[in-house]
C-alpha cells in the first residue's frame, strides 16, 4: 500500500495548501479534464471496446461525450454554484450577519464499475472538482483495458495531488476508504455498496451511492406501440443489457400484448439484424462470470427472439421472453443482461401497487401512454424510484444539469449538475456579531418576564 499512502499523503498536501479553493483553480481542472478528453477520447472509448466489445457510438458517445457535456455545463454554472447565501438572522443574533457557503471536503474516492468503466467515474469527479476536491479514481479490476488507459491518461494531464488513478480490487477499495478518502462516490451492487458503508463508519466519512436495482417499465393500450418498442429496446439493449437504468421487464395491458411483442421482435431485427452476433452496433458480456449468470435466464421464458448464447465469444442475444411466471427471479432480481421478459396484465396500475420499495426501490421506473402526466403521477403514487420516464428510457441521463442517483435500495446522494456539486460539498455557517452591540436581556440575572419571552420567541 505504499503507492497508495503516497498517493493520500500528496492529496492532503495539495488540498491543505488551498490549491483547490479558488474559482479560476477549479475551472481550470475543469478545463484539463475536458481537453484530456477531446483528445484522448477515442483511446478511451477504444479501450472500453476491448473490455466489452462495444461500439465506438455506445463507447465514446455515453462515457467520453457524456462526460464532456457533465464539465462544459459545471464551467458554465460554476459561478453561480459557488457563492455563498445570506440568511435571515433571529433576533438574538443582531446586529450581525449570517451567511453560509459551500466548502470541499477533501480527497473524494470514486469507486467505479465495470459497465460503463470511465464514463462512471469521471461523472463523478466533474462534480468533485468542482466543489474542490483532489480525487483518486479507482476502477473496476474487471475492465482492465480502461482501467490501464486511466491510469496513464490522467497521470498525463493532472498533478497527482489534484488527481490519480490508484489500481487494485476490493482491498484497494477498502484501504483508501478507511485511509484517504474525505467523501467516497461508489457504484456498484448493492451488497457492495453495504461494505463501503460499513468501511466508512468506522472514520467516519459521508457517502454516495449507486445501485441500480429491479427497474419496471409499463406499456398501457392507448400508447405508441411502435415507438415504446424502439425506446424499451434501445434502452434495454444498449450496452447488452448491462446498464444500471435499463428497463428490467416490462407489464403491458392485455389486450395489446401480441402485437407489443411483434412489434418488439421487429425493433430488435432491424437494430441489430437476424443475426446480431454478427452486428458492428452490439456488445459483450463482460466475462465468463457474468455469462454464466445470464445464460441460465434463457429458459425462464418463451423466446421472442433471441434465447441464444456464444460462451466463447461471451455473446448472448439480444432476447425477448414471453411466458414468464409472475414469481420468476427475473421479476425480482435485476437481471443487468439483454433479456427483456414482458407479462401481460389486465390491470397497470395493480402492477404498480405491488412494485416493492424500501431497501427494493427501483433507480427507475418507466411508463408509456398517450396520456403522460396521468402515467407519471401514478407511478409516482405507488413507485418509489430515484427517477420516473415517461414515453422514454436513456433519455434520462442525457442532461447534465439534472442530479443522478436512486433511492432506498438503490442508492443515496447525487451527482451531476448542482446537486453533484452540493453532494461533494458542506454547508460552513458563519455568523458575524457587531463587537459592541448586545440585546440586554440575554445574560443573567434575567429580568425578562415569561410573556415577553414567548412573543419573541416568535422571531427565532
Amino acid at each position: 500500500m505504499n503507492e497508495l499512502s503516497e498517493i493520500s499523503r500528496k492529496q492532503k498536501e495539495h488540498f491543505q495548501k488551498g490549491e483547490t479553493l479558488s474559482l479560476s483553480s477549479r475551472r481550470r481542472a475543469l478545463k484539463t479534464l475536458v481537453r484530456m478528453l477531446r483528445s484522448e477520447g477515442d483511446r478511451i472509448a477504444g479501450a472500453i471496446g476491448e473490455d466489452l466489445g462495444r461500439c465506438w457510438m455506445e463507447a465514446w458517445s455515453s462515457e467520453p461525450g457524456l462526460v464532456i457535456a457533465d464539465a462544459s455545463h459545471a464551467l458554465r454554472s460554476l459561478f453561480l454554484w459557488k457563492p455563498g447565501r445570506l440568511h435571515r438572522p433571529s433576533p438574538l443574533m443582531l446586529p450581525g450577519i449570517v451567511r453560509s457557503r459551500r466548502e470541499p471536503l477533501g480527497t473524494a474516492v470514486i469507486i467505479g464499475p465495470w459497465n460503463y468503466p470511465a464514463g462512471l467515474l469521471l461523472a463523478p469527479m466533474v462534480s468533485a472538482l468542482a466543489a474542490g476536491n483532489t480525487v483518486i479514481l479507482k476502477p473496476s479490476e474487471r475492465a482492465p483495458h480502461t482501467a490501464e488507459t486511466l491510469k496513464s491518461i490522467i497521470g498525463e494531464y493532472f498533478q497527482p495531488g489534484l488527481a490519480a488513478v490508484a489500481d487494485g480490487g476490493g482491498e484497494t477499495a477498502k484501504w483508501l476508504i478507511e485511509n484517504a478518502a474525505d467523501i467516497v462516490c461508489f457504484t456498484g451492487s448493492g451488497n457492495t455498496g453495504k461494505s463501503v458503508m460499513a468501511s466508512a463508519s468506522s472514520r467516519p466519512v459521508p457517502v454516495i451511492l449507486e445501485l441500480g436495482g429491479v427497474n419496471p417499465c409499463f406499456v398501457k393500450a392507448d400508447a405508441n406501440l411502435k415507438a415504446a418498442a424502439e425506446r424499451i429496446a434501445w434502452g434495454k439493449f444498449f450496452a447488452a443489457g448491462q446498464t444500471c437504468l435499463a428497463p428490467n421487464h416490462v407489464f403491458v395491458e392485455e389486450e395489446v400484448h401480441l402485437e407489443f411483442l411483434n412489434l418488439l421482435r421487429e425493433t430488435v431485427a432491424r437494430f441489430y439484424g437476424e443475426r446480431p452476433e454478427t452486428s458492428p452496433d452490439y456488445g459483450r458480456i463482460i466475462d465468463l462470470e457474468a455469462w454464466s449468470r445470464l445464460e441460465p435466464m434463457l429458459n425462464m421464458g418463451e423466446p421472442v427472439c433471441g434465447g441464444y448464447g456464444v460462451r466463447e465469444d461471451l455473446f448472448i442475444a439480444p432476447t425477448v421472453l414471453s411466458g414468464v411466471k409472475m414469481d420468476s427471479p427475473l421479476l425480482r432480481e435485476e437481471i443487468f443482461g439483454p433479456i427483456l421478459p414482458v407479462i401481460p396484465c389486465r390491470s397497470i396500475e395493480d402492477e404498480m401497487a405491488s412494485t416493492p420499495g424500501g431497501d427494493y426501490s427501483p433507480l427507475a421506473a418507466y411508463g408509456f401512454s398517450k396520456r403522460p402526466l396521468k402515467t407519471a403521477k401514478m407511478i409516482r403514487k405507488y413507485i418509489r424510484s430515484g427517477s420516473v420516464t415517461v414515453n422514454g428510457t436513456l433519455h434520462r441521463i442525457v442532461s447534465s444539469s439534472i442530479g443522478f442517483g436512486g433511492v432506498g435500495g438503490s442508492g443515496f446522494n447525487r451527482y451531476r449538475g448542482g446537486t453533484g456539486y452540493r453532494s461533494f460539498s458542506w454547508e460552513r455557517v458563519e455568523l458575524i456579531k457587531c463587537p459592541g452591540i448586545e440585546m440586554p436581556m440575554v445574560y443573567p440575572p434575567y429580568r425578562i418576564g415569561r410573556g415577553l419571552v414567548r412573543f419573541l420567541a416568535r422571531f427565532f
